[in-house]
């Protein structure tokens, strides 16, 4: 039976000058899961994605065979740090990208000091932070994302 070929999946911190390509792969992720059109009003623009945001995020590109296939960033949120975006290209989706891309911003997270990643999900998305350990940590009241589960995510080492 022959080797299964391995893909070079590459993780590097995000440049400023990839704010535009980062950006368009939230809004057609997010284009993806928010078929509910209720969820389409209620989308954060924090989808909008800048050079200046990313110099201040601890943001981190995928690229799969040098193709960017998605992206994420944490910031400081007063004692946690929080997961303010994480997409992958919907060609790319379901194939483990994201789960390693969220551990990996979860272990910078840690190195940084932080213990606890706090996530806001897309419902559509509790699922997925479910098996990847996290621990649901209520609802969210803000009016823009009203309903939205909030995952609290360890990052003591185990």
């Amino acid at each position: 039976m022959p080797a299964t070929p391995r893909l070079e999946l590459e993780l590097a911190r995000a440049e400023p000058g990839e704010a535009p390509e980062l950006e368009r792969i939230a809004r057609t992720a997010w284009a993806e899961v928010a078929a509910t059109p209720s969820l389409h009003q209620e989308v954060p623009d924090p989808l909008a994605v800048t050079p200046e945001y990313l110099s201040q995020a601890a943001a981190w590109t995928a690229r799969l065979e040098g193709t960017l296939t998605g992206w994420g960033a944490w910031m400081a949120w007063g004692r946690r740090c929080r997961l303010e975006h994480l997409w992958i290209t919907p060609a790319f989706q379901r194939q483990g990208l994201g789960r390693i891309l969220l551990h990996h911003l979860a272990a910078e997270a840690r190195r940084a000091g932080w213990t606890e990643l706090e996530i806001l999900a897309h419902p559509e998305a509790a699922g997925f932070y479910r098996r990847c350990g996290g621990q649901e940590g209520g609802e969210s009241r803000d009016s823009g994302t009203r309903g939205f589960p909030i995952f609290l995510l360890p990052l003591s080492l185990r």
